[in-house]
């Protein structure tokens, strides 16, 4: 900035104030080095700063890390670095003091945010910003399949299923891989049914859920070799495929195959099979197909008479073996009282790298003659007992550390009670350790059979014994993908070191080794050595780094039973050193050498460093640790405080002291959310004192009263919690804040107004504005058009009152075959329209409800008052919302949440036959006046029926008793338009035909007649031409018999015929209500009549996607000749079609479904379409 100052006399001049800014609009041609603070040792405090950066078009902006160094936390929320693309998508926050990786944005800006606050200040970063020039998106590159940019050249990529050769360019087909579907197919050579490749090796393994078997049935079978007579045999020997089962402990061979005799069937004994083809450089045959499926639990193998009744869990009697991931268990007769001399055992078993958690809600047994015991494994031992429960308990839990459990439970031959009841689930996460053989860890506990579950975190550590290493590899891999893996993820972890954070399905080619010395230690106690404790070695100096981490409101105490190490002075030849933290920088407790046994160390928090520096020829030291209550607590924001576990009581004899620290400027705040404390009048015995800083009490508290929130008078207070030697109670839970008013230090982001709250604040418009979505800004406008699927409207300047005089309009646009759902939260506005049903009662300020379409708009509703009003479901795509005020009264407004439904009625009233609405979950079909409702689909009116459900049974009256006489009984049923119904007579019996069945083809016009049923039938099935059918039951006034009991259906497919109006087909027959069906062929022939052309046109579209479609797909055929073969999102363009008449088929596989699809077909005459 220059500042130009012409002096003329007798004036004053001027005084300026600058300040400089960080943050400005970066152009870079080739590259650029940014710095967050180059003329200060370290970033300053409580700053902001943004950076835009621009290339030239068809580059993209490379950041490069050469230096980073930012206060970390968890989840950097105070110092941090934050990248966003050039759509403002987030890249990643950053923190702590590696940034491993480049970052790169998609277009050619990227916008970089840096922000700190007002404590912690560290060395900040040196970024090295380069433009890219992006060969892929330029096409200036050489790839046959995909083109993945790098920074100054490209690298080539191959789809799923290929491989890329060796020229880097050109992909061909890959063999091997990790197989986790219940089903599927394997084929080789990479071209079958051609001839297999030469000198080739190639690994497959098929992995299912636990508990389950893999059939291997083999549909082609040709390799190299003289095995012809049987599938196991030494005679193959450079080609040949082996077929093995893999356990934890095991791999065992099922089979060597060649030749060209199909192999029988091969069976798994588990859950993981292994299948390996090798081939050598002579002959080249066809090679295999084998196709492989999942097979459920074997309750034999368990003993004879155990049975099953989920196809997972297997019972004989009160034995059960269990494999569900959750569910119910309670001792016989519950809650009736169980027999005498009961002996009932369930055992418990889910998949590798999960735990078992019981949950005992009820107890109830006499005494402790009888009682329930829980085992840490599957076969029971006493060394295993995690529980032993009796008398009278709630709410007891018990949790085991490998992926098996069993429960006990004993009755003896005198009194009995009510018993147990018991829930049970599978937990992720937990400590392993790692053996010589391989384990598994699963992601999650229906691996196998479904996808993963949202909303989880999960963390294993696995360790190895003294000497070992952990070897870890990564076998399947289908995680979200996104680009930083910011949403879902697996990250391997060495220590506090990240080793990588991996998503996609692209599984991390290394193997991770661990190192051998030193790890980081979580539980309360635990004894650690280096490995030359027990094997002393000449090697040459190693580092080992022990990092323990307790509970937050617990300090460590070390001690070091036996010391080895050579004693020089300042122990220059080897050491142990102790730390009052995690890091190298924190305080040292000490450091030590020599001979003995040391002291006991003790820390003032949750953290220490034991660092080990070994030369040869000394053993090191044995250790353990203990964490005991209190220690130094430093709360940046907030933080629960417990006494003692929350299903424990705090022992005796305690005296445990915790100081709470919060940064400068603050002050603690204690809310106390549990407090059972032993009482007594002066609180002598057992109790909690609150200190200020200042040595000043607080309080002194015991009993069962919560005691009232307590503030302190700066940054810091102490807890105290006394017991003596006598009674245990639950104890203390208490929520700590770090207190900072904002809003005073003017510390906030508030446009306007600010008010401050316990440990934040939260920002507020003036009257006539209203909070903007960021919840910092204020804006006067209010209404907008709104395409998202969910979001929230207000009333402007809600939750404070309306300005007067204030018109808005709210659009609502849902996607084709939704409908707008509308919730309302809060509802205030001027008037006293409580019914909100009488439009002329609102005369004031009011909300009014619109569904439009097509020209049409239809009002739902006028609303003011107080009373919330229901929900409101529009009847179109299309929802506009008006709120008015005048220049009375204003009240706080109101507040709804929309969300975008899909709409079940579609257009041809969701296949009902009066009418339709729609529910949140569904829909409900209208009834003609006089009809009542069945369920909610079908209606009825003495014995005449409307049915819209597609499938379900019919009776004649009184059935399977007599009808009565002069009976005349009707059922009409109606599908989607493009199938047919299907009706099944399982039993007809009438007086021989003066009483009959009619049905017919039409419920309109009643004809053609189909059939006519009398007398004695059975097994008589007919099928309608379109999507509607007519049953008419007559009866006489003479004889009487059982009459009939008939079962209908809705079925896909047939022959249509096109008309000059537009008709439908739908993909299935509860269209709108689920996804297709699964397992799916269905074929319509539609003709048109000579000198007309069919225009078909894909109006809704949503097909599971695949390469060629070659899952799930629709298919379009004029004669012999296919106009195409669609799938996915994207919808196939309008076709017109001269052939007098074309086949559409829709086919689907076994596994992922969709929504589906809507199709219109009509006849055009050939004049029209040549005109045109």
């Amino acid at each position: 900035m220059l500042i130009s100052y012409e002096h003329r006399v007798g004036n004053k001049g001027f005084l300026g104030e600058y300040k400089a800014f960080c943050g400005e609009e970066i152009y870079v041609r080739s590259e650029f080095i940014l710095h967050s603070n180059e003329l200060q040792e370290k970033y300053p405090r409580n700053k902001k700063c943004i950076w835009k950066v621009t290339v030239p078009v068809n580059h993209q902006v490379v950041v490069r890390s050469e230096k980073f160094q930012i206060e970390y936390e968890t989840h950097c929320r105070y110092d941090y670095v934050e990248f966003y693309d050039s759509n403002s998508t987030a890249l990643g926050r950053f923190c702590g003091e590696e940034l491993s990786e480049n970052i790169t944005s998609t277009l050619n800006t990227l916008t970089i945010k840096f922000v700190s606050d007002n404590t912690i200040q560290k060395e900040g970063f040196s970024f090295l910003l380069l433009a890219d020039y992006d060969e892929c998106v330029t096409k200036e590159h050489q790839c046959a399949h995909e083109c993945i940019n790098t920074v100054g050249s490209y690298k080539c990529a191959c789809r799923r299923g290929y491989k890329l050769r060796r020229d880097g360019k050109s992909c061909e087909t890959e063999c091997g891989g990790i197989l986790d579907a219940l089903n599927g197919t394997i084929r080789y050579s990479s071209s079958f049914p051609r001839e297999y490749s030469q000198n080739t090796t190639c690994i497959w393994k098929i992995v299912v859920s636990a508990d389950n078997e893999i059939h291997l049935s083999f549909s082609h079978f040709d390799i190299k070799g003289n095995n012809n007579n049987d599938s196991i045999s030494e005679k193959c020997e450079n080609n040949k495929l082996e077929v093995f089962n893999e356990e934890e402990t095991d791999t065992q061979l099922l089979g060597t195959c060649c030749g060209r005799v199909l192999p029988d069937l091969v069976a798994s004994q588990g859950s993981t099979m292994k299948i390996i083809l090798s081939t050598d450089n002579s002959v080249e045959r066809i090679g295999f197909a084998l196709n492989y499926s999942t097979v459920g639990n074997k309750c034999d193998k368990f003993g004879e008479n155990y049975t099953t009744e989920n196809n997972v869990d297997c019972n004989r009697g009160c034995h059960h073996e269990i494999a569900s991931p959750s569910g119910i268990i309670s001792s016989p007769n519950y809650p009736n009282y169980y027999p005498n001399n009961a002996n009932c055992t369930w055992r418990f078993k889910t998949t590798p790298g999960h735990r078992i958690q019981i949950v005992f809600s009820d107890i109830q047994t006499t005494d402790c003659d009888d009682y329930v015991r829980v085992y840490d494994n599957y076969y029971q031992s006493n060394a295993s007992i995690l529980l032993e429960v009796c008398g009278n308990k709630t709410n007891i839990t018990g949790l085991s550390t490998t992926n098996e459990l069993s429960v006990n439970f004993i009755s003896d031959s005198l009194n009995v009670y009510q018993g147990f009841n018991a829930t049970y689930s599978s937990v992720c996460g937990g400590n392993l350790t790692a053996s010589t053989t391989e384990r598994y860890v699963y992601s999650h506990d229906t691996y196998g059979l479904s996808n993963y579950y949202d909303y989880t975190d999960c963390v294993w550590i696995i360790k190895a014994n003294s000497g070992y290493y952990v070897n870890l590899s990564v076998e399947v891999l289908d995680i979200e993908f996104s680009s930083y893996c910011n949403y879902d993820f697996i990250e391997i972890q060495e220590g506090d070191i990240s080793r990588g954070k991996f998503c996609g399905n692209e599984k991390p080619e290394e193997e991770f080794l661990s190192s051998a010395c030193g790890t980081t230690l979580y539980t309360k106690t635990g004894t650690f050595s280096p490995p030359t404790f027990y094997k002393p070695n000449n090697s040459n100096p190693e580092t080992c780094k022990w990092r323990i981490l307790t509970s937050p409101d617990e300090k460590i105490t070390l001690n070091i039973t036996q010391l080895d190490i050579k004693k020089t002075p300042s122990c220059i030849s080897g050491y142990v050193e102790v730390r009052d933290g995690l890091w190298e920088d924190s305080p040292l407790l000490g450091k030590f050498c020599g001979r003995g046994t040391l002291d006991p160390v003790t820390s003032t928090k949750n953290k220490m460093l034991i660092s080990y520096v070994h030369k040869a020829g000394y053993r090191g030291f044995f250790a353990n640790y203990e964490a005991t209550c209190g220690g130094e607590v430093y709360v940046r924001n907030e933080f629960v405080l417990h006494s003692s576990h929350p299903q424990e009581k705090y022992p005796l004899n305690i005296k445990c002291v915790w100081k709470v620290v919060v940064p400068d400027f603050h002050q603690v705040v204690l809310s106390f959310q549990k407090f059972k404390i032993e009482h007594h009048d002066q609180c002598l015995f057992d109790y909690v004192e609150v200190d200020d800083s200042n040595g000043t009490s607080r309080g002194r508290f015991c009993g069962d009263v919560l005691p009232g929130n307590v503030t302190s008078s700066s940054n810091n207070l102490t807890i105290k919690l006394v017991s003596d030697a006598s009674v245990q109670k639950e104890g203390f839970s208490v929520f700590i804040l770090a207190e900072f008013d904002e809003c005073t230090t003017m510390l906030h982001d508030c446009a306007q107004e600010c008010i401050n709250t316990i440990g934040k604040y939260k920002c507020a418009c003036r009257k006539g504005y209203e909070l903007h979505s960021d919840g910092k800004s204020c804006e006067v406008a209010c209404g907008g058009s709104l395409t998202a699927l969910n979001g929230v409207i207000q009333s402007p300047s809600f939750p404070n009152e309306y300005p007067s005089n204030k018109q808005c309009t709210w659009e609502i646009v849902a996607p084709v075959g939704h409908v707008v759902l509308l919730n309302f939260t809060h509802f205030d506005i001027e008037g006293d329209n409580l019914t909100r049903s009488i439009k002329n009662k609102c005369e004031k300020d009011k909300l009014d409800v619109f569904s439009e379409s097509e020209n049409v708009t239809k009002h739902l509703g006028t609303y003011c008052g107080s009373g919330l009003p229901d929900r409101v479901i529009s009847e179109s795509t299309n929802t506009k919302i008006v709120f008015f005020s005048d220049s009375t009264v204003e009240t706080k407004g109101f507040a709804l949440k929309y969300s975008m439904i899909r709409d079940k009625c579609d257009k041809f009233k969701g296949n009902c036959h009066h009418g339709c609405v729609n529910l949140d979950t569904g829909r409900k079909c209208l009834c003609p006046e006089t009809y009542v409702s069945m369920d909610s689909v079908n209606c009825k009116k003495d014995c005449h029926y409307e049915i819209a459900s597609v499938g379900g049974t019919i009776f004649s009256p009184n059935y399977p008793s007599s009808y009565y006489d002069n009976a005349n009984c009707t059922w009409k049923f109606k599908t989607n338009p493009g199938h047919r119904i299907q009706i099944s007579f399982l039993d007809v019996h009438t007086e021989n035909c003066h009483d009959y069945i009619n049905v017919y083809d039409d419920f309109s016009s009643r004809v053609p007649l189909l059939e006519k049923l009398c007398g004695t039938k059975t097994g008589y099935t007919r099928w309608s031409t379109k999507n509607e059918l007519y049953v008419n039951f007559i009866s006489d006034g003479s004889n009487v018999y059982k009459g009939f009991q008939a079962i209908y259906s809705s079925l896909c497919g047939g022959t249509l015929t096109a008309a000059t109006t537009e008709k439908y087909i739908y993909s299935h027959d509860t269209y709108g209500l689920s996804n297709y069906h699964n397992n799916t062929d269905c074929v319509w022939t539609i003709r048109v009549d000579s000198g007309y052309y069919v225009n078909l046109s894909v109006e809704v579209f949503e097909i599971e996607p695949s390469v060629d479609c070659i899952y799930d797909f629709i298919e379009i055929r004029e004669g012999h000749t296919s106009r195409g073969k669609f799938c996915g999102v994207i919808k196939p363009e309008e076709q017109l079609l001269s052939s007098s008449n074309f086949t559409v088929k829709f086919h689907t596989d076994s596994t992922v479904d969709a929504r589906g699809f809507r199709l219109m077909y009509k006849a055009v005459r050939a004049e029209e379409v040549r005109v045109n």
